[in-house]
């Protein structure tokens, strides 16, 4: 999460990210603990709210963290990332955008 949180602020407002929380037993809390220590300013959402349903069908992949980069038409690019990337998530990004960050 604090990389996601760097990374959301080097894009502005050409990338938008959300965190959707999964149910298991303190998760929220957890999330919710690491996010303001790192200084995350992206929305994070119950992953079973009802208008979220497809996005978290899209998502599931069983681990945590799951990462995907959807389009502005909802549909996922490239593939699930299972854990933290190892050259870091900012690639995966340019490369879905075509340009890197300012």
């Amino acid at each position: 999460m604090p990389d996601l949180g760097e990374i959301a602020k080097n894009y502005g407002d050409r990338v938008g990210f959300i965190a959707l929380l999964d149910d298991y037993a303190g998760a929220r809390e957890r999330a919710a603990g690491i996010a303001e220590k790192a200084g995350i300013e992206f929305a994070m959402f119950d992953a079973y709210h009802d208008e979220l349903s497809e996005l978290q069908k899209m998502c599931r992949s069983g681990y945590v963290p799951t990462s995907v980069i959807i389009d502005r038409e909802g549909k996922m690019i490239g593939d699930m990332i299972i854990g933290a990337p190892r050259g870091g998530y900012a690639g995966l990004i340019d490369d879905a955008l075509g340009s890197p960050a300012p």
